[in-house]
């Protein structure tokens, strides 16, 4: 196993891109009607698919060129991938606090996949 130190270049495309992949994935969901059980069944293919898309091989400039180009800023969807991860983290946060007993390892469908 090698250890590899991103470049700060590096670290902010790589969040910029799950930024974009979160607003994908939104997207995705919506056209497809995906809710639920269905939702997680449906990132497994979502997923595939992302994995293929072009912005995989982009540098930090191409990633932020590609978010304008969607009609956003860099900062916009850095703050959608926060308010994203905070609501998820809250709502993982409840379950855990509403639940007297050990969770198991399974999301429950109610729990949005990212």
């Amino acid at each position: 196993m090698a250890i590899n130190i991103p470049s700060k270049s590096e670290k902010r495309a790589s969040e910029l891109r799950d930024a974009v992949r979160l607003l994908a994935w939104d997207s995705y969901k919506l056209e497809n009607n995906l809710k639920g059980k269905a939702a997680f069944e449906g990132y497994a293919v979502f997923n595939e698919e992302w994995q293929e898309h072009e912005i995989q091989g982009m540098n930090l400039a191409a990633i932020e060129k590609f978010i304008k180009s969607l009609g956003y800023t860099p900062d916009e969807v850095m703050k959608m991938r926060e308010e994203t991860y905070a609501r998820k983290s809250q709502m993982n946060a409840q379950s855990a606090s509403s639940s007297s007993t050990a969770r198991s390892e399974a999301p429950s469908f109610d729990e949005v996949p990212y």
